[in-house]
C-alpha cells in the first residue's frame, strides 16, 4: 500500500504539468496485433485522458497486413525495408489498418470510458502524401508525408474526442498511400504543437550497443541523439530519425519505450526515473 501511495504522490506534479497538453502516441503494429499488450496500453491511455491530457493515437499494423496478404495470395516483397504495395495490396492494407485495427482500437477506448473517433488521413483530406522513393525500385502505394492539416484533429480534441489515426494518406490525384506510422506520428505531433511524442515499440529504448543492457540510454539531448543515430541499426534508425525531426520542429520531448512492458506508458509519464529513453531539446 505504501508503494502505491508513493507512486500516486510522485505522479502529482506530472499530472499538473501535462494537464491540457497534447500527447501523440504511436502504437507499433506488433503491439496493436497483441490483445494483451493492446489492453494494457489502452488502459494507460484512458487514464492519461481522464487526468486531463489530450491524446492522439497513431497505430500501425504490419503483422496483420502480412497475414491478410498471405490469405489473399498476394506475395509480400520488400525493398529497402519497405513493403512493395501494388494496386491489389493497397486495398487490403487499407482494409486492415482503417477497417479493422482502427475500428477495434476506437471501440476499446470508447468502452474504456473515453470518447474516441477513428479516422484515416483521407477523412477531411488532412494527410497528403507523395510516393516514397527507395533507390531505383518502384514500391507502389507507399508514401511519405508531404502535408498535415491539423484542423480536423484539433476540432475533435476541442470537442473532447480522442482521435485514433490510421496512417493512410492520399495525393492530390486521389491515389491512396500507406505511410510509415512513425512518420505520421512525428508529423502530427509537430502539426498540433504536441508537448510529447511517445513511440511505443518492442524494445526498451535506445542502446549505444544493442542489446547490451549496460549501453542503454535513459535520457538524451538533441546533439547526443544525432551522434547515436550514426551508430544504431535496424528498426531503431527510422524511429530515432522521427524523434530528432520532431524535436527540431518544436515538440518538447520524445519518448521511446517498450509497449510490451505492462503499463510502461504510465511509468514513463508519471515517474521521476521513467522506463524508456527520453529525448529533449
Amino acid at each position: 500500500m505504501s508503494a502505491f501511495v508513493s507512486a500516486l504522490v510522485e505522479s502529482i506534479p506530472y499530472i499538473q504539468k501535462f494537464r491540457d497538453k497534447t500527447v501523440v502516441i504511436k502504437l507499433g503494429g506488433s503491439l496493436a496485433d497483441s490483445p494483451e499488450g493492446r489492453r494494457s496500453i489502452l488502459q494507460d491511455i484512458v487514464l492519461l485522458s481522464l487526468v486531463g491530457m489530450k491524446i492522439v493515437l497513431v497505430h500501425g499494423g504490419g503483422k496483420e497486413i502480412s497475414k491478410r496478404l498471405d490469405r489473399m495470395g498476394i506475395e509480400s516483397e520488400f525493398i529497402g525495408g519497405y513493403r512493395v504495395t501494388g494496386d491489389a495490396a493497397i486495398t487490403e492494407v487499407e482494409m486492415v489498418l482503417t477497417g479493422r485495427i482502427n475500428t477495434e482500437l476506437t471501440l476499446m477506448l470508447n468502452n474504456g470510458g473515453i470518447k474516441a473517433v477513428g479516422i484515416s488521413g483521407k477523412d477531411g483530406g488532412w494527410l497528403e502524401a507523395t510516393p516514397k522513393q527507395v533507390g531505383e525500385g518502384d514500391i507502389g502505394h507507399v508514401g511519405e508525408v508531404s502535408n498535415v492539416d491539423p484542423t480536423l484533429i484539433n476540432l475533435l480534441m476541442t470537442g473532447g474526442y480522442t482521435p485514433i489515426i490510421s496512417p493512410i494518406g492520399h495525393d492530390k490525384d486521389g491515389k491512396t498511400f500507406n505511410i510509415n506510422a512513425d512518420d505520421v506520428a512525428s508529423a502530427v505531433a509537430v502539426a498540433v504543437g504536441a508537448e510529447k511524442l511517445i513511440l511505443m515499440t518492442d524494445v526498451n529504448g535506445v542502446y549505444k550497443n544493442f542489446p547490451d543492457p549496460a549501453s542503454f540510454v535513459s535520457k538524451l539531448g538533441l546533439a547526443e541523439a544525432k551522434e547515436i543515430l550514426e551508430t544504431v541499426k535496424g528498426g531503431m534508425i527510422p524511429k530515432l530519425t522521427c524523434a530528432i525531426n520532431a524535436i527540431e520542429q518544436g515538440v518538447h520531448t520524445v519518448h521511446l519505450l517498450n509497449g510490451s512492458t505492462p503499463h510502461s506508458l504510465l511509468v514513463e509519464v508519471f515517474s521521476d526515473s521513467g522506463i524508456g529513453t527520453m529525448i529533449e531539446r
